[in-house]
C-alpha cells in the first residue's frame, strides 16, 4: 500500500472520529465546588435552599452543558445549564401517583399493562414541557415523554443495561 493511501485513510479516520466527538462527548464528573459561579447563582436564585449532590459536564451538539443534581424544597432535581448560567431544563423527580391524570391515562391507553418505575417533570422556560416516564410493559422497558395535554411525544426502548 502506498504511503499516500495510508495518509488519506488516516486523515479520514481522524476526521470521522473528531466529528463523532464534536456532536456528543462523554459525561465527566465535576466536583461541586468547581461548578461555574454563574450556574450556581442562577440555581440559588430559583432554589435558595438547594444542596448540590453531584455535578458533571458534557458536550452536546457542540455546546458545553453543565448538569447539577441537587435537593431543594424537599425534593430531588437535576438542572441542565450553559456554563454562563442559562438554564436549559430543570427535571423534578415525581412519584407516579403525582403525575397528572391525563399523562397516566395516555400511558395506560397505549400500554395497558404498563408499570411506572420512575418519573420526572421537565420544565423549560419556566413551564412544564413534558413528563419523562420510565415504564415496564411485559418484558419491555421504555422511556416515554408525555406532554401536559397527554400526547406521547417520544418513545425509547431501553436495554437491560440502561438505568432509569
Amino acid at each position: 500500500m502506498s504511503s499516500k493511501i495510508v495518509r488519506r485513510v488516516a486523515g479520514i479516520l481522524v476526521c470521522t472520529s473528531m466529528i463523532g466527538c464534536a456532536s456528543h462527548s462523554k459525561e465527566q464528573n465535576l466536583p461541586p465546588d468547581q461548578v461555574p459561579q454563574a450556574v450556581m447563582d442562577t440555581l440559588h436564585a430559583k432554589f435558595p435552599d438547594m444542596a448540590v449532590k453531584k455535578a458533571s459536564t458534557e458536550r452536546e451538539n457542540g455546546q458545553e452543558i453543565v448538569e447539577v443534581a441537587f435537593s431543594a424544597r424537599g425534593g430531588s432535581y437535576e438542572a441542565e445549564s450553559t456554563p454562563q448560567g442559562k438554564l436549559l431544563a430543570i427535571d423534578r423527580m415525581v412519584e407516579a401517583r403525582d403525575l397528572p391524570e391525563v399523562v397516566t391515562h395516555a400511558i395506560h391507553e397505549k400500554y395497558p399493562d404498563a408499570k411506572i418505575t420512575s418519573a420526572e417533570e421537565v420544565t423549560k422556560n419556566d413551564a412544564v414541557a413534558y413528563h419523562e416516564v420510565n415504564i415496564t410493559s411485559g418484558s419491555q422497558r421504555m422511556e416515554l415523554q408525555v406532554d401536559p395535554a397527554g400526547k406521547i411525544l417520544n418513545e425509547e426502548k431501553k436495554s437491560a443495561e440502561d438505568k432509569d
